[in-house]
């Protein structure tokens, strides 16, 4: 069963992609494949740049589409070869979310956002999904 994990930040979306560009190095580290859902091409060129600069002393390999890997950043309604890690930074709950092992929601400070999140919460709940609440507000991630 997916297990589902909510991160808070402080800050805007850009602190949410800078967490998810760390727990994504994470990620790489172990060998798992990672994809990105987000809600439109401006998002994807944003993360598209993120990534290439996200450290000077190593490399996030990525690439644009569901077929990428082992970092795919994507708008697509297809997870393509991707099924370890999903960064979902749509509005919608992907319908094939359930064939990854773990889904990352993030939490960063946009009202209208905040309540969708509090949606896809009760959602996976409900549904009786393992989920995590992980309040990272006071740290920075620039």
């Amino acid at each position: 069963m997916t297990k589902i994990s909510f991160y808070k930040v402080s800050g805007g979306i850009a602190s949410a992609i800078n967490l998810a560009a760390k727990l994504t190095e994470k990620s790489v580290e172990k060998e798992c494949k990672v994809l990105w859902q987000v809600s439109d091409k401006k998002l994807v060129k944003h993360v598209d740049q993120v990534l290439w600069s996200y450290s000077h002393t190593s490399f996030l390999p990525h690439g644009i589409g569901p077929l990428s890997g082992p970092v795919g950043i994507s708008k697509e309604s297809t997870p393509g070869i991707h099924h370890e890690v999903l960064m979902n930074f749509q509005k919608d709950i992907p319908i094939w979310f359930s064939r990854f092992e773990r889904l990352i929601e993030f939490i960063y400070e946009d009202h209208s956002d905040t309540e969708i999140k509090r949606q896809h919460f009760r959602f996976f709940k409900n549904r009786g999904y393992e989920t995590d609440y992980i309040d990272l507000s006071n740290e920075k991630f620039t």
